[in-house]
């Protein structure tokens, strides 16, 4: 995992938008469990969590095209 990515989950991790659920998978509503779950929401509210993400996603997308 490369530098940004580290620190973008670890920020997500700080703030609840990841939950780590192991001994308690979610239940999705396709009936898969899984140990993680992503709220994207709460991404948007913090702005500069939100700028970064976004950066980021730029930056993948120019790599890859």
């Amino acid at each position: 995992m490369d530098s940004t990515a580290h620190a973008l989950a670890a920020l997500m991790l700080e703030i609840g938008a990841v939950l780590l659920r192991p001994e308690q998978p979610f239940v999705w509503a396709s009936g898969w469990l899984s140990p993680v779950y992503t709220d994207s929401r709460r991404i948007l509210s913090v702005p500069a969590l939100r700028t970064r993400v976004a950066d980021a996603l730029a930056d993948l997308y120019e790599e890859l095209a």
